[in-house]
């Protein structure tokens, strides 16, 4: 039994105990972020929301522990695909973060930083990179550059300027990012591990395949470790490696890293979302890919037969 799952099991055997919902709200919490973490979407919203609910039993209206339970579920919209819920979810925490802790506060910027997030699956890139901007200033206002948040925003939004198609700026900002991270952690920290599967995107917009490929497998590796076979982030970093393979026409090993990404990403989110559907469209072209060249292959044998 892994680390995490014991600390699930412990938490549940004590949720009866807790004598006050906002405890158990934490409970509740925690729990969800345990399922979350592992991929199970659909268990994580319903802790969530006992979270929410009990808070708000216990709590007043503008306490910050019912903003944190609204973030967290405006971050599972998000990871489920609802972007224009988990949208309208974020600004009104971004709203009441401001309020509450103001303006400039780091709890302020890292609501920013998960708005940019959505803002790049929407394909406003421009919005998403300005929001990062500001989330940077605010740490660097309080001497944070050397931060996990400060690299983590750097990686962001290096990823951003990449999708932009400033390759050159995203290769620095993605390098920046994890030299700081290399710096305060350990080499197979999962923090290490998403900037080297941001580092492989780029290697792969730039038509370095054999140096994204070996990032790839580092981060995977590393992924697989931390959250398991089944996560979404070892999906993920399956995905872009069959990518990676398949433009270098290994079909064979292509598939299998598909068949992968997409088992885990329909079990946790559905064959209707939109990372599934990429999975099976790339499985699909690399299938037909194969199909095509054994074909060539047989009618070549059988003319050079005749």
């Amino acid at each position: 039994m892994s680390l995490i799952t014991r600390a699930e099991s412990r938490l549940k055997s004590v949720i009866s105990l807790c004598e006050s919902a906002e405890k158990k709200a934490t409970i509740y919490n925690n729990i969800g972020a345990i399922q979350a973490h592992r991929g199970e979407l659909r268990m994580a919203e319903k802790k969530y929301r006992k979270a929410l609910y009990a808070y708000q039993k216990e709590l007043p209206a503008d306490h910050p522990y019912i903003t944190i339970a609204e973030n967290n579920l405006a971050v599972l919209c998000f990871r489920k695909g609802k972007y224009d819920r988990a949208e309208r979810l974020t600004e009104e925490v971004l709203a009441k973060a401001k309020v509450q802790l103001g303006a400039d506060h780091p709890a302020t910027a890292k609501v920013l930083n998960n708005l940019a997030a959505i803002h790049c699956k929407q394909h406003r890139y421009d919005q998403a990179a300005d929001e990062l901007e500001k989330a940077l200033a605010i740490l660097n206002e309080c001497d944070a550059k050397n931060s996990i948040e400060y690299a983590t925003y750097l990686n962001n939004l290096g990823a951003a300027r990449m999708l932009q198609g400033d390759l050159s700026i995203a290769d620095e900002l993605l390098r920046t990012s994890l030299t700081i991270k290399r710096k305060v952690l350990n080499p197979k920290h999962p923090e290490i591990a998403r900037s080297l599967h941001c580092l492989a995107r780029l290697r792969y917009k730039q038509n370095r395949l054999d140096e994204s490929e070996q990032l790839y497998k580092e981060a995977l590796g590393t992924r697989i470790k931390s959250h398991g076979r089944f996560s979404l982030d070892v999906a993920d970093t399956r995905q872009g490696l069959g990518e990676v393979l398949l433009a270098q026409n290994r079909l064979d090993q292509a598939i299998n890293e598909f068949k992968e990404a997409l088992e885990i990403r329909e079990k946790a989110l559905g064959a209707d979302h939109e990372d599934a559907r990429t999975s099976y469209v790339f499985l699909m072209n690399a299938a037909q890919r194969r199909k095509a060249s054994t074909t060539c292959q047989s009618a070549s044998a059988g003319s050079g037969t005749a």
